[in-house]
């Protein structure tokens, strides 16, 4: 049994990026207000992101905070646009991102294009995605992979390995100490 990271398709978006990305999405799904039509706009996204500059940074993503507020508290009662999906990421994110950026949940949105994605740092390694779960079945002569389970991030080795335990009777475990507490090893 062995758990590996399994790496989102989507680029890492700085905190900016998550909540103007957010926004924006929402707001092409809408005959938006004209003061959130510059979202539509690339150079608008352009001169937002990439032209922030450090001083800058935190009255940004202030701004496109505001924005996403204002926007929720306009459409919140709209029971169509409540149903879709960007109203509801851009729900989400105002609710994870009015936290200081240090006290944000590795369970928390890292790209609104993949809404499953989640952060870890596993050792000294940081990832953005998905963790998967093999299990192999093996003798002397051969190796097969017998199941794996994929999850969020956020899902530890000790929950595979219960998971695994609960499901296997009989059989022997071949596992790295990252999967294994104390009651776990009584119960295999």
């Amino acid at each position: 049994m062995d758990s590996l990271s399994v790496s989102s398709s989507c680029r890492k978006l700085s905190r900016l990026e998550i909540a103007y990305s957010t926004v924006a999405r929402f707001i092409k799904i809408i005959d938006p207000p004209e003061c959130f039509k510059p979202y539509l706009d690339k150079s608008h996204y352009n001169n937002t992101i990439y032209r922030a500059r450090d001083k800058d940074l935190n009255s940004k993503i202030k701004k496109v905070l505001k924005d996403g507020k204002r926007l929720y508290s306009i459409y919140r009662k709209d029971k169509e646009i409540r149903k879709s999906e960007e109203f509801k990421l851009l729900t989400r994110m105002l609710k994870e991102q009015k936290k200081s950026s240090k006290n944000i949940s590795p369970g928390s949105l890292q790209n609104p294009t993949d809404p499953d994605d989640t952060y870890r740092k596993k050792g000294k390694k940081k990832h953005i995605g998905y963790t998967a779960n093999i299990i192999e079945k093996f003798d002397d002569n051969n190796r097969i992979i017998k199941s794996y389970d994929l999850q969020k991030n956020t899902y530890s080795d000790q929950k595979f390995a219960k998971d695994t335990i609960k499901r296997l009777e009989d059989t022997t475990l071949v596992i790295d100490g990252a999967y294994i507490l104390r009651r776990d090893k009584q119960q295999s």
